[in-house]
This record gives C-alpha cells, structure tokens and sequence, in this order.
C-alpha cells in the first residue's frame, strides 16, 4: 500500500492523494458525490453541460464521456474551438498541447516540453 500524503482525517472528496485508502474512500463517496454536484454517475461529467462546469468538476470526471454525455460534450468542445481530449483552446483546429509537430526543440505538445525538461 502507497503512503498517504496526508493526516486521513484531512481526507474528504477533494483530496487529491492516490493512495489506496483514499482512493477506496473516493470511491465509497462516489454516488454521493455525483448527486451532489450534479455530475453523470457513469462518467463524471455535469448533466448541465458547460465550459464552467467542467472546470469545477474537472477531478471529477474523465475527459472521454459516456456514450449518454458525448453528444452534448463534443457540441460544447465545438462550439468553443475547444480540445475533446484535453479541453485546452485550439489554435487553426489543432490542440496545441496534444498535437506534435515532430521538432522535439520547438513543439509545444506536453510529450516534447517533458522531454525538454527530462533531458536538462
């Protein structure tokens, strides 16, 4: 069992620690807290689909819907120019941080600035 990172009784349904006894906890909480936000029990995402909502309950949901959210989430991500994978802004339909452009020294993808970081 990984070591939790905190007091357990700090633990609540915003704790970010990944070890097993909070995520065990997390997921006891689950209904609960889908109920209490307004979020798809399947899924994670809010019922009321917006780019604001999704921010709040970003820790909550996964970024791939369920096949009951993905009509009115890939309406959304269209209707801002955002990302449906990563929901960063588009730049000429292109995520800027999900598509490489190859050139390790200059794209700005989250793979090729890691590897810039990884190799300093």
């Amino acid at each position: 069992m990984e070591a939790c990172k905190h007091e357990k009784t700090d633990c609540d349904n915003t704790c970010e620690c990944t070890c097993d006894h909070c995520q065990e906890q997390f997921e006891e909480r689950w209904t609960g807290i889908v109920e209490n936000q307004g979020l798809c029990d399947a899924c994670g995402m809010p019922k009321e689909m917006s780019v604001e909502l999704l921010a709040e309950s970003r820790y909550f949901h996964f970024y791939q819907p369920c096949e009951g959210c993905r009509e009115g989430y890939l309406a959304l991500m269209a209707k801002h120019a955002m990302c449906i994978q990563c929901q960063g802004s588009l730049v000429d339909n292109k995520c800027p941080g999900c598509f490489c452009t190859e050139v390790v020294e200059t794209c700005i993808c989250r793979q090729c600035r890691l590897a810039r970081v990884s190799i300093n």
